[in-house]
């Protein structure tokens, strides 16, 4: 007997359907990327410095897999889910020279709420070195420069200080909660340190000289909702054909349950409400 092997997970919506953030996942935009510095693409993301943050994603049409998942010009990465992604350096040759990615939340914080943020980041394989610094900055209005340096705002989510990311396998979660002053409608997100702050750790001699880390999954809700909020994921698992991969949630919790095969390929996406079975029998045999 044949079997499929398949990386699944499900998303439950409680939470995601709060996102103050549009596209955090970064899988919708206006069309597909072809080169780099593209973040704009990935509306309503925007880039508020002269720098050139990239936008990644599998439908790009660029040759030479400059800005595709998971092969691109800055190395092989799985999307943390579905396929697609940003990318900015936090630290390069340029002395102080950074990248950012930034947006304007859907609706504005409210004062004396607590807010829940998390992203998720990952070093590029090409990357000469690594740091700490990674954060994010909420604000009331938004945040440019006309150069291509630091921001010199202090993100109220970051990396602990003297902790570089040096993960260029999987996703490392940045999380922590905001108390709102109210008004707050823009996030940016980026290395807000100059190089003298900011812990530098050497991860290829022969990479590119930066520090470039890719983005995915930024999500921000009332810390009234983290209870609910659920990422359920399952390592790798063989499937033998002609069975079926049953799910069984909480009463009225609504999920989405997404399948993706080991090379990054979405083959099925639906709601389940409550429970669900997938029956393997409508999939061509696999590995």
């Amino acid at each position: 007997m044949r079997s499929l092997l398949f990386l699944f997970f499900f998303n439950v919506f409680n939470c995601f359907c709060q996102n103050l953030l549009i596209n955090g996942n970064f899988e919708s935009y206006t069309s597909c990327p072809s080169t780099q510095a593209q973040l704009n693409r990935a509306s309503p993301w925007y880039n508020p410095t002269t720098n050139t943050p990239d936008y990644f994603n599998e439908c790009s049409t660029g040759s030479i897999d400059m800005v595709d998942v998971p092969q691109n010009m800055w190395g092989n990465q799985l999307a943390r889910s579905g396929i697609g992604y940003a990318g900015v350096a936090s630290y390069y040759f340029s002395a102080n020279g950074r990248e950012y990615i930034s947006q304007q939340l859907n609706s504005p914080l409210v004062s004396g709420i607590n807010y829940y943020l998390e992203f998720y980041v990952s070093l590029a394989d090409t990357s000469s070195d690594a740091t700490d610094g990674m954060g994010a900055y909420i604000s009331q209005n938004a945040v440019d420069n006309p150069e291509n340096f630091y921001l010199p705002y202090i993100p109220q989510i970051r990396q602990p200080d003297g902790v570089a990311i040096t993960d260029k396998i999987g996703w490392t979660k940045i999380s922590g909660f905001y108390s709102a002053s109210g008004g707050e409608k823009y996030i940016t997100i980026g290395n807000f340190y100059p190089d003298s702050l900011t812990t530098i750790v050497p991860s290829d001699p022969t990479g590119q000289w930066t520090a470039y880390y890719y983005i995915d999954d930024v999500l921000l809700i009332p810390d009234s909702l983290v209870s609910v909020y659920k990422d359920v994921r399952a390592h790798p698992v063989i499937l033998q054909e002609g069975k079926q991969l049953s799910i069984r949630l909480q009463k009225s919790t609504i999920g989405h349950l997404k399948i993706y095969q080991l090379d990054g390929k979405l083959i099925r996406e639906e709601e389940i409400n409550g429970s669900g079975n997938v029956h393997l029998e409508y999939y061509s045999t696999g590995i």
